[in-house]
């Protein structure tokens, strides 16, 4: 760890639900900069946004909320109800490939949103 450039931010991935984040700890102490990430996993991204903003340590910068998928699914879950998407030309009212994708999307956009609103607005948090 000493070997690298403090220059460098590091971003910390955790997807699942865990009791602690020890990395919040040790990446700041090392005298890095952080952003934890998260993906579509609702409760692991509450959860590891929570823990890092209650820190209040200047060197975890917030969270990065990531996507791994198709772009269009995203940016269709990001601009439609979830709903439409049963109903658009890609799912045609059935659960298609491309309408289960464009569903995942939607998730992944939701955990997104609430992750960044958490982030933004900390007394919201329970």
């Amino acid at each position: 760890v000493d070997l690298i450039s403090k220059e460098i931010i590091i971003c910390d991935w955790h997807y699942e639900p865990r009791q602690d984040y020890p990395s919040l700890e040790i990446f700041p102490q090392a005298g890095f900069r952080m952003m934890p990430a998260v993906y579509s996993n609702s409760l692991g991204a509450r959860l590891f946004t929570d823990a890092a903003m209650a820190r209040q340590d200047p060197k975890i910068l917030g969270p990065l909320c990531t996507y791994w998928g198709p772009a269009i699914s995203f940016a269709q879950a990001a601009l439609l109800d979830e709903q439409y998407l049963w109903l658009s030309p890609h799912g045609g009212g059935k659960r298609t490939e491309k309408a289960e994708r464009s569903a995942r999307g939607f998730g992944t956009v939701m955990t997104i949103r609430e992750t960044l609103s958490r982030a933004w607005n900390p007394e919201s948090v329970e």
